[in-house]
């Protein structure tokens, strides 16, 4: 295994920032009895935000990272023949998912909801961001203990079980194998961009659905102003819904809309369509193999890999019972499928902001959409090709000596030994 410019992945990086502002913005969220109406207490609620959001980045470079490990440190019974490894790495993995799911879910409820609302549900959030950081402390803990109790992403074991040094890099003058050398390949950049463009769509996500509750609860107050100036006059309670559907008419823009349109989820929808794009162009290159700046071979590659032809053949000449869709043609369709509602989410937030039918029917679709290419990556990362539902019913690479992962390639000189990392 050669040496990397970050060793032993990017995990080692990546999960420390989210971990660090979301306990700490816990714990102020926690004491803000102490300043009720302080700066503290927004700056904590922001930390909680930006925490959870960058949890999923965090949480795909670990799924590299779990099958960067077995690579190196398997041995020929996988980690499954080494109990206490495999049982500290099982139960970070399973406490850092959750933790991570819960504080996504509990960070769009709050991004999402109204003021009103946030006020009413402060305290099962408050429960949920506190529960999520209980498991994230405990599943770094493990974490902690793989690394520096058995070695984990430390100690590196050959094909024979044997402890190895990790070899110096040697550059021959090609360009692939010095980016390599800087990312740690392909495939660990891909999988971690992947993340960044899932956290954009959950971002966009709660600020689609703050957009929706921020007009509703305006219109709301509008209309308690309304009655309230039409009780003090001694007079009826004025219509104002009337008046509001005259005002849209002679004027769209109207200031009953300024309050809320600078709610950027629009923008929010094409960050995460673009980062998207960046991730798709990311695996073309892991596909396209060696060739991926030879447009003609790479292509070829591509789709040879892929599995395309098997797929798009028989639908052109109508023989669908022949059809094969492989677990790279799957993800494929499945993250142009993220793209393109990416793309019409931002449409909706941007001249549809008030329709919770249309969003609540896209946003439905594109969580789905997203769980299933989720769990396509992780089978393609651990398993390689097989069924769409399942593992193959040889064990997943987690359990199993996998293929060595794609790095630069070394000189058959070694180097000392790589400084201690971890994977918490």
């Amino acid at each position: 295994m050669p040496l990397r410019f970050v060793n032993p992945n990017y995990h080692v990086i990546l999960v420390h920032y989210p971990l660090g502002v979301f306990v700490l913005g816990v714990f102020l969220e926690l004491f803000s009895l102490l300043w009720r109406k302080g700066s503290i207490r927004v700056a904590g609620v922001w930390m909680i935000l930006i925490g959870a959001i960058l949890s999923l980045p965090a949480a795909a470079s670990g799924i590299y990272a779990l099958w960067d490990v077995s690579s190196s440190q398997g041995g020929p019974g996988g980690l499954i023949s080494q109990p206490e490894r495999y049982r500290l790495l099982k139960l970070h993995v399973i406490f850092q998912s959750c933790a991570s799911l819960l504080a996504v879910i509990c960070a769009i409820v709050g991004l999402g909801a109204s003021d009103a609302w946030r006020a009413k549900l402060r305290l099962p959030l408050l429960l949920g961001v506190t529960a999520a950081c209980g498991m994230m402390v405990f599943g770094s803990w493990n974490g902690g203990e793989t690394v520096y109790q058995q070695g984990t992403a430390v100690q590196i074991v050959n094909q024979n079980g044997e402890l190895q040094k990790p070899e110096k890099p040697v550059f021959r003058s090609k360009y692939s194998e010095i980016v390599k050398y800087y990312i740690g390949g392909e495939k660990q950049i891909h999988i971690i961009t992947a993340g960044f463009a899932l956290s954009a769509a959950m971002a966009a996500l709660g600020l689609s659905i703050r957009r929706l509750t921020t007009h509703r609860a305006e219109l709301a107050q509008l209309e308690a102003e309304a009655r309230a100036a039409g009780k003090s006059n001694g007079g009826e309670p004025r219509r104002v819904t009337d008046d509001l559907s005259m005002m849209r008419s002679i004027n769209p823009d109207a200031e009953i809309e300024a309050d809320f349109a600078h709610v950027p989820a629009g923008r929010w929808w094409i960050v995460s369509a673009s980062v998207s794009l960046v991730t798709a162009a990311l695996g073309y290159w892991i596909m396209s193999k060696s060739h991926f700046f030879e447009h003609a071979k790479g292509w070829s590659d591509f789709v040879d890999s892929i599995g395309w032809k098997d797929f798009f053949e028989p639908l052109q000449s109508g023989q669908f019972k022949k059809v094969e869709v492989s677990r790279h043609v799957a993800h494929l369709l499945l993250g142009g499928g993220m793209i393109v509602l990416a793309l019409i989410l931002g449409l909706i937030a941007r001249f549809a902001p008030r329709r919770p039918v249309l969003l609540t029917c896209f946003a439905t679709l594109m969580v789905l959409v997203t769980s299933a290419q989720v769990w396509m990556g992780v089978a393609l990362t651990f398993d390689d090709e097989g069924p769409l539902t399942h593992f193959n019913p040889i064990a997943p690479a987690v359990v199993m000596h996998p293929a060595t992962p794609d790095t630069v390639p070394a000189a058959p000189t070694t180097a000392p030994t790589a400084s201690a990392a971890s994977v918490n």
